[in-house]
């Protein structure tokens, strides 16, 4: 039987970022991915803000290998149509990056399997394994991993799994994901 202490559904940033501090403080972790390769495609142009001085996205970016990051933002500048700067807004907090978010997700994948998560590829779950209510884990479409139970289960699948319902077909939630479902008890981050 594949047992975890948690399940992480989606290997973007947030799954990553999760899995990685999971398994640092001891936690079984395994992160699914429907896709076969993490960063691919991008889901962003790749700007990442802290506009309020984010200690953890500081972290983040202090992490990453200089490849990842191309410059950091401090100011946004409007340019008139002939090209003359009109205006230079300062950003608040630590300002933002441009980064590459291929690679970007991608390292951050890597540092949660350097840390101990197992990640999954080409594996899409398909529904939630229940029992009085309660969820146990996730059924998937992999052959090797037809159904794995976790004490935890966390949604990282972004706008396309809420979109699509959380589990499929869920509709007892608010539209954005941040009420718990009355059926399945279960939130979506």
């Amino acid at each position: 039987m594949n047992k975890y202490d948690l399940i992480i559904v989606g290997g973007g940033p947030a799954g990553s970022s999760a899995a990685r501090v999971a398994c640092e403080r001891g936690i079984k972790t395994i992160i699914l991915e429907k896709r076969s390769v993490i960063g691919i495609p991008r889901h962003c142009e790749g700007r990442l803000v802290a506009t309020t001085g984010s200690k953890l996205t500081d972290e983040v970016i202090e992490s990453m290998p200089p490849r990842v990051v191309l410059t950091k933002i401090r100011a946004r500048r409007v340019f008139s149509p002939s090209g003359k700067l009109i205006r230079e807004i300062p950003l608040s907090g630590t300002g933002a990056r441009l980064i590459l978010r291929d690679l970007f997700d991608l390292e951050l994948a890597r540092q949660a399997a350097n840390a101990g998560a197992e990640i999954a590829l080409n594996t899409r779950v398909t529904g939630l394994l229940k029992e009085d209510r309660e969820i146990l884990g996730v059924r998937t479409n992999s052959s090797t991993l037809t159904e794995i139970y976790g004490k935890v289960v966390i949604c990282a699948g972004g706008l396309g799994a809420l979109a699509g319902g959380i589990p499929k077909g869920c509709s007892e939630r608010s539209p954005l994901g941040t009420d718990k479902c009355k059926r399945h008890r279960a939130r979506c981050y």
